[in-house]
């Protein structure tokens, strides 16, 4: 997979997730089943890091399907990078113009680090061929 796709379903996954946050907390906010998403102990953070490590493993030879679920794995994880400041500042949430400016400045970042990553080893490719 390149890395225009990987950015891109990176960051599909992260408009997916918060567009099913926007649209839940509206439609389905007084429902059970909504109160129950949002007060359980998991987070898809925690998916996200599991598809990181354990999808390497199992997909060696399937490097298309790894790279798109790797690609999933990391929104999942940029979109819930701002819990690592909320015990400290309660601003940094999904809801807080100051959580989605974080969790999109580092999807920036993340973007740039996999075009170079991705340069690096197509430019060392290339010098081993000749």
């Amino acid at each position: 997979m390149s890395a225009k796709k990987f950015i891109l379903t990176t960051f599909l996954t992260l408009v997916f997730f918060n567009l099913a946050r926007a649209i839940g907390s509206r439609i389905f906010a007084q429902t059970e089943f909504w109160r129950s998403m949002l007060n359980d102990q998991w987070h898809h953070y925690q998916l996200g890091i599991l598809l990181l490590f354990i999808i390497p493993l199992i997909l060696r030879k399937k490097k298309v399907v790894r790279d798109f679920i790797l690609a999933i794995g990391s929104g999942m994880i940029i979109d819930e990078s701002m819990y690592i400041f909320y015990p400290f500042n309660q601003d940094f949430s999904h809801y807080s113009i100051i959580g989605i400016v974080f969790e999109f400045l580092l999807f920036a970042i993340f973007s740039l680090l996999i075009l170079k990553l991705k340069k690096g080893v197509g430019s060392q490719g290339d010098a081993l061929r000749g």
